[in-house]
């Protein structure tokens, strides 16, 4: 129950983060609240691309984003290079 209640403040503190354009902050705290889409977009926002690459990498296999993660990975991984 803590655990969730944590979950909770962390995401309310990361939509008020991107509502004041505070992108790193909010996608740290999206991290924080195992929202890790919201934390790749959020990264982007700000071209943070090695850090979008990472939180891509951590994305399960069973989630419903994970085929678009991949997509996104490779075409950020391309552009790092």
């Amino acid at each position: 129950m803590a655990e969730q209640r944590h979950q909770t403040k962390s995401e309310a503190d990361a939509r008020a983060a991107e509502r004041e354009m505070n992108f790193p902050l909010a996608a740290r705290l999206y991290v924080d609240a195992g929202q890790l889409g919201h934390a790749v977009r959020c990264y982007l926002a700000v071209e943070d691309k090695p850090n979008a690459l990472k939180t891509l990498f951590r994305i399960p296999k069973d989630d419903a984003m994970y085929r678009e993660a991949c997509v996104l990975a490779i075409a950020l991984s391309v552009s790092l290079n």
